[in-house]
């Protein structure tokens, strides 16, 4: 239905509340209801007096401030709830969607639910009792379990632009959507008439009380409470209301169009250092009230303890706030403040450690009797022990360049500059009058042992004792060059630093006493310390040291030290070290370190602050410490002045959940349910397992550790990393486990594990090694079977061979052989009688030549000397040389030594054969008188030689060797046993030939 507008030739929508024509511009603004307030703030903000200068002095101290404008890259944009569920986690809503944050990472819907919400933003949030999830959009309302969105979940009904939500004590859900006020009843969305003076109250705001009382403010009625008897809404409060409230004593407070907050009935409040529009309002677990303004940025009302006065602080865009527009506030459980603007999240942690501004750039911090003085660039500052909370006291605003303090015994307060010695005594400073000024600036100040003080400076210690400095006089170790530092214990030993960190004492006699590194303690040592118990301990490079009853203790980072770096030690009033570092201040008890003295296998438990818990400066310059006379402590880095009370730091620190999750895993970019034992499928290269902790406060200081059992072999350490990367897993079982780490010294007693299992291919599965090997045995089978067909036809053909050379030597040689016997017989029956000599030489040749047409045929049939099948070697030989040499002037003679043994056949023949060639040329070339031959058998070989005395030759492997047959067929025959074969012959000295064959070849 539209409605026409007079004078304007224009129908406009029946839902706008009014319409105003900007002549000048020609434009025509239209106004919804639900923007009728955001428009009235504007207005009204314009007519509110401004923000004068002295206000912004009133800033919120205490905190620590970390901001969140994007989450994983992704812009935020402006954060309209903050909600914690019952693991720990917050639930964001914002312009992007919605988030999950663990206090490090931002996880969107889309990687967590299996259900994607519309791409639009989410304006409304709220976590029931029962663990879900009420998403308010644009366009209604989503109810999320778990990490589906299941249509039998969502209520009946539609919804247009979701603002708020909330769940009252019945576990009723109730709605605003666009002014309107809605419930779920019976599965469906039920509107509630809210109506005033007979119109739409427009409603902004729904409050669940202590009580269960269901709280509404309104732009046009002001407060409601539901009464639930009448199921109807009665009036509390009139007036524009934004937000209300609850504090721990059971009173209600609202918003403030112009004062920014106020309690509910109460008249306009009294005015204050701000004025703003107040938008939401939150109590914390201290009672503060938070309000957050729209254009004011964020505010704190507190009750000063001494006054009882209302005191309010503020924090805006130029204090660290993204904006001025304050959208959302939630105080977590561990008294987290979380602020969500117009231009992201922003967390605010309550600091446990009290920087000093403002009070120019420290050196040096020394006790006094009330507090300590602290050495500025700005002169020398007291801060009182009885107004710790007021500004220090400037004691000498225009004094010198100061670098040193030190309160002796008598509670003199010695400053050295960088020129010279001053005194504090009854508030007057006094000059310290040197015989020569120091050319370099006083860096050392320690009582003496005998009265005066010690003064460090051109590199050597001066003892002043009132009227004349006197140098430091050593009576032995005169190599000392420099000293650095100094300290004077209860005993009265001076204990020096010297010569690039090396340490020792002086006693009473000025004996000097070095301790090196041999003695426990390392070099590179820095300030002494000497504690209630009179033990000294020496901060260093590697650790700290401690000295007592003559022996010495390291500290370090094997005893789970986090760092080496130590710059100062300082002792509080419950026995705790407090150790300055170049990570931060290292709390640990006298228990702890007592315990790691007799077990040094124990790991040291601590707690370790840093600049997110407020400590100021950094670790360079003078890095000093002390306790004041009321028990707090203070530090001294980088030019930056940090107060301790260790009374109520333990109150302050935050619990950090114990509770270790595997959140996500994605294997081959396919995101997966990290439920117990997992199949991943077969073909899993890639895998990525994402874990956390909820660490909301501490979240820097977690350190993670994972091992994949199966893979890995030790712990890997991740750091803050909370992702493990893995590829190319062989398919099996395995276990995946992830550890935190506080750091403070401890790893958390809980472990998250993961079982899974890789699923094998095809190919990797036990049925295709099977199958594989069978064909693998098939194709060796199949090889081997045409390898030895080969071998058999190659065999059958060398057969063929040896049956022609058989025949053509049969044919040939053996008939010519037969032959010449026969022409032998035919001389010899043809000589007479008278030449018996010759006759019976003839029958010898022809016997001879019998032997060797016999010899013949046998080789021919089984390629062996038929003189071995009735001799041996030894004798075939003996019987070969002798008929050899018969007939000759050439004595021979065979000797066996050794026990002789059966070779091979083949080896016999080789041997045989070698002989009688070695033999033979011995007789036709060597005109030798004697021939000798040995056969010697040992255990590792056999060896042939045979020797002459005959006229020898020149013998050349590579010449003459080529040119004999007869050399080169025993060369070869020797090479194919694997023997060495050996000539040894020179002219006139004979030859002798040599074989070893080796067992091997023998066997």
């Amino acid at each position: 239905m539209k409605r026409q507008y007079p004078n304007t030739g224009i129908r406009l929508p029946q839902d706008l509340h009014f319409a105003y024509v900007w002549p000048q511009r020609r434009k025509i603004f239209l106004v919804k209801p639900a923007a009728l307030a955001p428009l009235a703030i504007w207005l009204l903000l314009a007519a509110a007096p401004p923000l004068h200068a002295a206000d912004a002095d009133n800033l919120l101290t205490g905190y620590a401030p970390t901001s969140w404008t994007d989450g994983d890259g992704v812009p935020l944009g402006t954060v309209y709830s903050i909600g914690q569920d019952r693991d720990g986690y917050l639930w964001i809503a914002t312009d992007a969607g919605l988030f999950r944050f663990d206090g490090v990472r931002f996880t969107p819907w889309d990687s967590i639910g299996e259900t994607p919400l519309p791409r639009t933003p989410v304006s409304a949030l709220w976590l029931a009792r029962d663990g879900s999830i009420w998403a308010g959009l644009p366009g209604g309302v989503r109810h999320i379990r778990g990490d589906r969105i299941r249509p039998e979940d969502q209520p009946q009904g539609m919804l247009g632009s979701v603002t708020d939500l909330v769940e009252d004590h019945h576990g009723t859900v109730w709605a605003v959507s666009d002014g309107a006020l809605f419930r779920v009843q019976g599965g469906r969305w039920e509107s509630v008439p809210l109506l005033w003076n007979a119109r739409e109250a427009l409603v902004q705001r729904l409050f669940v009380g202590s009580t269960g009382k269901l709280w509404v403010t309104s732009a046009r009625g002001g407060v409601f409470q539901w009464v639930e008897k009448t199921d109807s809404f009665e009036r509390m409060a009139e007036g524009f209301t934004w937000d209300v409230h609850e504090d721990g004593s059971g009173n209600m407070w609202t918003t403030d169009i112009v004062a920014g907050f106020k309690r509910l009935g109460a008249p306009s409040p009294r005015p204050h250092p701000f004025a703003g529009s107040g938008y939401r309002l939150a109590h914390d677990h201290e009672g503060n009230l938070w309000i957050a303004t729209l254009g004011e940025g964020l505010w704190r009302a507190r009750v000063d303890a001494t006054t009882a006065e209302r005191i309010i602080e503020r924090t805006a865009l130029r204090t660290g706030l993204s904006s001025d527009s304050v959208q959302s506030l939630l105080e977590d459980r561990d008294g987290n403040i979380w602020v969500g603007t117009t231009g992201g999240l922003h967390r605010l942690t309550q600091r446990r450690l009290t920087p000093i501004e403002n009070v120019g750039f420290v050196v040096d911090v020394a006790p006094g009797e009330d507090g300590v003085e602290a050495g500025t660039t700005n002169g020398l500052i007291r801060f009182p022990a009885s107004a710790i909370e007021t500004p220090g006291v400037h004691l000498l605003p225009r004094g010198p360049a100061l670098r040193t303090l030190f309160r002796d015994a008598t509670g003199t307060l010695w400053l050295g500059t960088n020129a010279a010695v001053w005194r504090l005594s009854h508030g007057e400073f006094l000059r310290v009058p040197l015989p020569k000024p120091p050319s370099t600036a006083i860096t050392v100040i320690t009582s003496a042992s005998n009265g005066g003080v010690w003064l460090g400076y051109d590199g050597w210690l001066y003892r002043w004792d009132g009227r004349t400095v006197t140098p430091l006089e050593l009576s032995t170790h005169r190599e000392v060059k420099t000293i650095s530092q100094a300290y004077t214990d209860s005993s009265g030993r001076l204990w020096v630093v010297h010569d690039l960190g090396k340490i020792g004492f002086v006693d009473a006699d000025s004996a000097f006493h070095p301790i090196d590194a041999r003695e426990g303690l390392a070099d590179g040592t820095q300030p002494f310390f000497e504690d209630r118990d009179h033990i000294l301990w020496v901060a260093g490079h590697l650790g700290i040291s401690r000295v007592a009853n003559g022996s010495v203790v390291t500290i370090n980072r094997e005893n789970g030290l986090p760092g080496s770096r130590v710059w100062s030690i300082v002792e509080d009033d419950d026995r705790y070290l407090w150790l300055s570092m170049d990570r931060g201040l290292l709390r640990v008890s006298r228990d702890e370190i007592a315990a790691l003295l007799a077990n040094r296998a124990h790991r040291l438990q601590f707690t370790i602050y840093d600049t997110s818990d407020g400590l100021a400066g950094a670790p360079l310059g003078n890095i000093r410490s002390a306790r004041g006379s009321d028990g707090r402590l203070w530090f001294v880095r980088g030019g930056g002045l940090t107060r301790v009370d260790p009374r109520r730091i333990g109150l302050t620190t935050p619990p950090v959940s114990s509770t270790v999750r595997i959140e996500a895993v994605v294997a081959n970019e396919r995101r997966l349910t990290p439920d117990p034992r997992t199949a991943l499928p077969a073909g899993t290269r890639r895998l990525q397992i994402s874990y956390t902790t909820v660490a909301l406060t501490a979240s820097n200081k977690i350190h993670f550790r994972y091992r994949l059992d199966g893979f890995d072999t030790d712990w890997v350490d991740a750091g803050t990393r909370r992702q493990a990367f893995y590829t190319n897993l062989s398919p099996r079982s395995y276990r995946f486990r992830v550890e935190a780490d506080t750091e403070n010294g401890a790893w958390m007693a809980s472990t998250a594990s993961w079982d899974f299992a890789i699923e094998p291919a095809f190919y990797q599965t036990t049925w295709f090694y099977a199958a594989s090997f069978g064909v693998v045995v098939l194709i060796v089978a199949g090889a081997w079977r045409i390898r030895l067909r080969r071998v058999r036809r190659e065999f059958s053909l060398v057969l063929v061979e040896r049956a022609r050379l058989s025949r053509e030597i049969h044919d040939t040689l053996l008939q010519s052989l037969v032959g010449v016997a026969l022409q032998f017989d035919a001389i010899a029956n043809a000589l007479d009688s008278s030449s018996s000599a010759a006759r019976d030489q003839l029958v010898r040749i022809r016997r001879h030549v019998e032997a060797y047409i016999r010899e013949a045929r046998q080789s021919i049939w089984d390629l062996r000397s038929p003189v071995l099948e009735n001799h041996d070697l030894a004798t075939a030989l003996r019987d070969f040389g002798k008929r050899a040499a018969a007939g000759t002037p050439v004595r021979f003679a065979a000797t066996v030594a050794g026990t002789p043994r059966q070779c091979s056949a083949k080896v016999e023949n080789q041997l045989l054969r070698i002989g009688q060639e070695a033999i033979t040329n011995a007789v036709r070339h060597a005109a030798a008188t004697r021939i000798g031959l040995e056969l010697r058998f040992d255990d590792h070989s056999v060896t042939l030689r045979v020797s002459d005395d005959g006229r020898g030759f020149e013998y050349e492997c590579s010449a003459q060797a080529d040119n004999h047959y007869g050399l080169t067929t025993m060369r070869e025959r020797a090479g194919e046993l694997g023997a060495r074969f050996t000539i040894d012959s020179a002219a006139g000295r004979g030859t002798s030939v040599e074989t070893v064959v080796p067992t091997g070849a023998s066997a």
